[in-house]
């Protein structure tokens, strides 16, 4: 028997149903992640917006449902130094 840790970070999409998706983080406990987001893929690292932060307690965290607003939207998940 093994344990699950998502060591790095581990950024799952789920559809819902309309234009509705659920992500789920998937991460090592006791560290910080921010999930970025991107309609088109950027040249630099920095350019992705912060769409939210988790401080994680357990190995999964769950964010409410969001509508798509775009074609296309590209998802990371980075930790946070």
């Amino acid at each position: 028997m093994w344990e699950f840790v998502a060591d790095p970070p581990i950024l799952d999409l789920w559809l819902q149903s309309g234009p509705q998706t659920q992500l789920v983080l998937y991460g090592a406990t006791n560290k910080n992640y921010a999930v970025q987001f991107t309609n088109a893929l950027p040249d630099t690292a920095g350019d992705w917006p912060v769409l939210a932060t988790a401080s994680m307690t357990n190995s999964c965290r769950l964010f409410p449902p969001a509508a798509a607003t775009e074609a296309q939207r590209f998802f990371r998940a980075r930790e946070l130094p």
